[in-house]
């Protein structure tokens, strides 16, 4: 079953705006998602101006903002201008690229707004409110408190230190290709950024097509992608069964990184969600129209943001606790009994289950089902 992925929604439907439980729940360009310690999801409402809180059970439930416009305050008083990247510490503490604000907003855990840094657009670095961006997009903090904003219209990548001070890590202004250190290095529109746990940090650098890396010194070079571009049928096809490589994105928006250090990507344009595996190439995962954003849990399961729903993306070869749970208490019964009648119908049990399904039985089945897909 390795590979094989279960894409669900958990809440939306078509565009528009309702709390309530997940069936009767809306969104409008959702983007930004996190997802925290207590399976929590919080999600940035674009359109809507809004940051809302999906419970485990699917309740949806507004956490702050409302019309658009610039505000700090409680909850649904503060107010946002097309809001667009998200980031939870480990405090719960949550971060907001609030985009057409130009500025990095802080949400405490009871709905509290503040303004971290920025103010009308521009590029400056310097402390706080002082410092200016221009549409700002991803945003990612490690386990510093250091966060790192992809600052898109400027077309550079930049930091926010825990006194609030503002720096710039990387770019000098747009560019198709160079890789290079700090400055010297170009982006164009990049949006989707993750660090790692050593600190090196991934970026989707969107209108160039490519997933770019930036080391603790500050030196860029691209990891995958040959440049933008949008699959043919016949690219589909190769694409889709991977008998061809092809290292091309269109549109890459989203990224995330898991616990083991694998990256995934939101491929606008191309509707996919990749896995990028340790040579560049990458894997699809899942079909899903338009994914914006994409945030990974701890178990390694995927979320992701499109126009209009939230998705979650399980891989269905691991082992949930509901099987192993299963298997214990079929061992622990076959352990209990004397024999007879009830310990057949045990085994018979457990023989239906799969659980120990012999290599050969496992073998003809796999045989079975590779020759009826040939024909």
């Amino acid at each position: 079953m390795a590979g094989l992925w279960k894409v669900t929604t958990i809440a939306g439907s078509i565009q528009g705006f309702a709390n309530g439980p997940r069936e009767e729940a809306l969104f409008n360009s959702p983007k930004g998602i996190v997802v925290d310690v207590t399976g929590i999801l919080y999600v940035v409402d674009f359109s809507n101006h809004k940051i809302r809180k999906i419970l485990p059970d699917g309740t949806v439930s507004t956490l702050a903002g409302g019309e658009p416009g610039f505000a700090d305050g409680p909850g649904v008083e503060a107010r946002f201008n097309r809001p667009n990247g998200l980031a939870i510490d480990a405090a719960g503490v949550l971060y907001v690229t609030d985009s057409l604000n130009n500025r990095i907003r802080k949400i405490l855990p009871d709905g509290t707004v503040s303004t971290l840094a920025g103010g009308d657009p521009d590029y400056v670095d310097g402390p706080g409110v002082n410092a200016r961006f221009r549409v700002p997009s991803g945003i990612t903090v490690d386990s510093t408190g250091i966060l790192y904003i992809t600052d898109t219209y400027n077309n550079r990548i930049r930091k926010i230190l825990t006194d609030a001070t503002v720096r710039t890590v990387a770019g000098g202004g747009a560019g198709h290709n160079p890789n290079g250190i700090g400055l010297t290095a170009r982006f164009n529109r990049p949006e989707g950024l993750v660090v790692d746990a050593t600190g090196v940090l991934y970026i989707a650098d969107t209108n160039n097509g490519k997933i770019r890396r930036i080391l603790s010194d500050g030196t860029v070079s691209t990891i995958v992608g040959r440049g933008r571009g949008f699959l043919d049928f016949m690219e589909r096809e190769r694409f889709i069964n991977r008998e061809e490589r092809s290292r091309t994105f269109s549109i890459p928006t989203g990224i995330a990184i898991d616990t083991s250090g694998t990256l995934y990507v939101a491929d606008n344009d191309n509707n996919r969600i990749l896995k990028v595996l340790p040579n560049g190439d990458f894997r699809k995962i899942a079909v899903i129209e338009k994914p914006n954003c994409i945030a990974v849990d701890t178990s390694g399961d995927l979320y992701v943001t499109n126009a209009s729903r939230i998705f979650k993306i399980e891989d269905a070869s691991k082992p949930t606790p509901a099987n192993r749970n299963r298997k214990q208490m079929m061992m622990e019964e076959l352990k209990s009994l004397p024999g007879g009648i009830e310990y057949q119908m045990a085994l018979e049990r457990v023989a239906e289950s799969g659980f120990f399904r012999s290599r050969k039985q496992t073998r003809k089945r796999r045989n079975s089902k590779s020759r009826y897909t040939r024909r």
